[in-house]
């Protein structure tokens, strides 16, 4: 979570869901530093902050491309910034999405935190004025009240190009499927949509 007072924002970011590009913009804007940096995955309460006008949004994901995109970061990263995420790739890497899925524990940290499905993030929100979805995330993010409706958005995305079909089988699909229930029901994806991506 990324809270900041000027102006006045709480910024839910469930991880691979365009948090690097708008920490990018945020930071050359000036609105936050480095501590908001480190805490920005973290559910905290932000109760207080809803009375005073703070704008609260989330950005999310299709739940297939997500989980694609968690998978390979963690194949292709290469420097961590903490032992137990060294650990975390050196356990996983060159391990298979069809294995990733299917044979690796979700539940350690910090694994569990990087898949945490995104509607934990909304259970913790006082309140919600704004959803960025990754499939629209430009206009998402020019449609923020505290940026210029022009804003450059400087994707960072590492996965773009990288289709989810390719990775799921029917099995992968639906434990993905199962694991993610709610997320696919609260944001209107479909179950199917691995077949066409």
């Amino acid at each position: 979570m990324i809270i900041c007072h000027d102006p006045k924002f709480v910024y839910y970011a469930p991880p691979k869901t365009g948090t690097t590009t708008l920490d990018t913009i945020f930071r050359e804007r000036g609105f936050i530093g480095t501590k908001e940096r480190d805490d920005k995955h973290r559910i905290t309460d932000a109760v207080a902050l809803a009375s005073q006008g703070y704008h609260f949004f989330i950005t999310i994901r299709n739940p297939f491309t997500r989980l694609v995109s968690c998978w390979r970061y963690i194949q292709v990263r290469k420097q961590w910034s903490t032992i137990p995420h060294q650990v975390m790739h050196e356990e996983l890497s060159g391990v298979s999405f069809r294995d990733f899925v299917l044979n690796t524990n979700w539940s350690v940290e910090p694994l569990a935190n990087m898949l945490r499905p995104q509607t934990d993030y909304l259970k913790a929100m006082p309140i919600c004025h704004q959803m960025i979805r990754m499939e629209s995330f430009d206009q998402g993010v020019r449609a923020l009240p505290f940026l210029p409706n022009d804003q450059a958005v400087p994707f960072k995305n590492s996965t773009v190009g990288d289709t989810a079909d390719k990775h799921y089988g029917l099995q992968v699909a639906q434990h993905v499927a199962d694991f993610y229930r709610d997320d696919f029901q609260a944001f209107g994806y479909s179950q199917h949509d691995w077949m066409k991506r």
